[in-house]
């Protein structure tokens, strides 16, 4: 009759699950200031993300890969202060996501 220790696997996966989310959060979280894909969540209504981000410096470079979304450039705190009250999110913006350029300012 063997005695032996079955030990779980469950730690070892939850460990596994963590260390890959952090990575995943790193590579998408919006750096300081640079290009930011801004994603409107969907009780975001009829919001036009154009006219909130149309000041303070934040330029326009296309619109995003997810529909109604925008790439934008500028400082992440000015556009997250400008997002305030709209049901969104910023993440890095994807190179495939900038394609027409322009200011809104």
């Amino acid at each position: 009759m063997s005695t032996g220790h079955r030990t779980s696997r469950v730690p070892l996966l939850s460990q596994l699950v963590v260390t890959l989310s952090a990575f995943g959060l790193i590579a998408f979280w919006p750096s300081q200031s640079g290009k930011v894909l801004i994603v409107p969540l969907p009780g975001a209504g009829d919001i036009d993300l154009l006219t909130a981000m149309a000041q303070d410096g934040i330029r326009l470079i296309g619109s995003g890969p997810v529909r109604g979304s925008l790439v934008v450039e500028g400082d992440r705190a000015v556009v997250s202060r400008r997002l305030e009250g709209i049901p969104s999110f910023l993440v890095a913006a994807p190179p495939s996501g900038c394609s027409v350029s322009g200011d809104l300012t």
